[in-house]
């Protein structure tokens, strides 16, 4: 079959297409715009990769024109996956825009050009809502969203917006509503590793959140088993509450990390919830997408619900914490979660470097000194105080973007930075190569670590990870 999967680059979106592939289907990839140089090469051959942009308002009408051309180049659509979603706002990304406005266009342009079935990725809701819906009814059926107004977040709020307009179409559909995804590779399950990893575990407030994870290789089953019956000519609609077989606490859950990486039994600190909120807003501003208000508020609406449905779907139970890594040796998973560590204690130990370099050569070293050391590379007059005072800026901001903006183009300009610098001060101040302190010598080490960051770089091995979770 020939299936369009929106959000082919995210988590979800990655293992669907993998999992479809090897079933034999036909995968016309969507990615965001700005993920198209990350996926450079890693799509397989049966697969075509378009550019769609979710942000982006598009009518009915756009998105009927849009598929048609897709139909008219890569034949009929017969499966529209949706797996695209955003964890926190920001200026050219809204909940409104991207989980609503923009996937009931979409919906109703599919139904007007006869796609077969539509897949919607939601999420689970607090267990107030999970506890008063039927999920596992099989009729169109409408949903009272302001009963549970108060209960949802922004994030919900909007899925539940495109759940309630998917449903009123007669098309077959499948809507999914996962609890947090495990997987080797996805962003929350690496960094609650990670955060088990840990000797002392921060918890926020008691830890005791109600969580029930579901594995992705579930999540695909799932997926795979609507496909194959609508291949078969059935007509399905569902909402289906996708969850493993047991709620935990959050607590719960890291101990099972623990536990799948051999760990010991840590401490655990808790951390009264005013002062996790005031975190989660800081956190915005950090290059990561996972903590923010936004999850946090879900985490505490104790996210759990009935197996039952979702295990009668697959055939079979979902997977328990005990399988979340059949096949991976428990040393891996450890070297997985220390890395985190590893990568961050190296940017901020860079970023202090870059930022106190700065702030001494504009607030405390001697100017004249400074200016003396510029002359002697060619650098004097009136020309000395202003490329000081770049300089400086430039270091500083470094040091910054270290924090907040760190990828591959970061290390790449603080490598050829540092050795611009060493090569302009060996050739003009020889007497630094023979200083005791080694001033020059110790930027051996500090390009050693940005050529390993380089090295490591998260978006440059993305794909890698998943192929070694896939063949374990």
């Amino acid at each position: 079959m020939n299936i369009l999967v929106c959000g082919a680059d995210g988590f979800i979106g990655r293992h669907v297409c993998q999992s479809l592939h090897t079933a034999g289907h036909t995968i016309l990839r969507t990615i965001s715009r700005h993920a198209q140089d990350h996926n450079e090469g890693r799509k397989h051959p049966s697969e075509h990769e378009l550019a769609f942009d979710f942000s982006t308002p598009l009518s009915c009408e756009q998105w009927e024109k849009r598929l048609d051309i897709i139909q008219h180049l890569h034949g009929k659509i017969d499966i529209l996956i949706n797996a695209v979603g955003i964890l926190r706002e920001s200026a050219g990304q809204t909940f409104e825009q991207v989980h609503a406005q923009s996937p009931i266009a979409l919906f109703q342009a599919c139904a007007k050009i006869g796609v077969t079935g539509i897949i919607q990725v939601s999420a689970l809701g607090p267990k107030l809502e999970n506890s008063n819906e039927n999920l596992a009814d099989h009729r169109d059926h409408q949903h009272d969203l302001h009963k549970y107004e108060m209960a949802l977040s922004n994030y919900l709020k909007t899925k539940r917006q495109a759940d309630l307009s998917l449903r009123q179409l007669s098309t077959s559909y499948l809507i999914l509503r996962p609890s947090l995804v495990v997987g080797l590779d996805g962003a929350s399950s690496q960094l609650f590793r990670s955060l088990a990893r840990l000797p002392l575990i921060g918890l926020p407030g008691d830890g005791a959140q109600q969580l029930q994870p579901v594995h992705i290789d579930d999540l695909c089953e799932a997926v795979q088993v609507f496909v194959d019956r609508i291949a078969d000519g059935e007509h399905l609609q569902l909402t289906l509450n996708a969850v493993g077989p047991d709620a935990m606490s959050y607590r719960g859950m890291l101990q099972h990390y623990r536990r799948a990486m051999k760990l010991s039994e840590a401490c655990y600190l808790p951390i009264p919830m005013p002062l996790m909120r005031w975190s989660a807003r800081l956190a915005q501003y950090l290059p990561q997408r996972v903590f923010a208000p936004e999850t946090l508020n879900m985490l505490c609406q104790h996210n759990v619900a009935d197996a039952a449905a979702f295990h009668a779907f697959l055939g079979h139970a979902p997977r328990g914490p005990e399988q979340w890594f059949d096949g991976l040796p428990p040393y891996y998973l450890v070297q997985q979660a220390s890395a985190v560590w590893t990568h961050l204690s190296l940017r901020l130990s860079l970023a202090l470097v870059w930022i106190f370099s700065g702030i001494v050569s504009l607030m405390i070293f001697p100017r004249e000194q400074s200016y003396a050391l510029l002359s002697s590379v060619g650098i004097g007059g009136l020309f000395a105080e202003p490329v000081l005072i770049l300089a400086a800026l430039f270091d500083i901001a470094l040091g910054i973007l270290c924090l907040s903006r760190a990828g591959a183009w970061l290390w790449k300009l603080q490598i050829t930075t540092i050795i611009f610098y060493s090569a302009l001060i060996a050739v003009n101040l020889p007497e630094f190569m023979q200083h005791p302190f080694g001033p020059l010598l110790k930027n051996l080490p500090i390009l050693a670590i940005l050529f390993f960051l380089l090295w490591h770089e998260p978006n440059s091995t993305k794909a890698d990870r998943t192929k070694i979770y896939r063949a374990n």
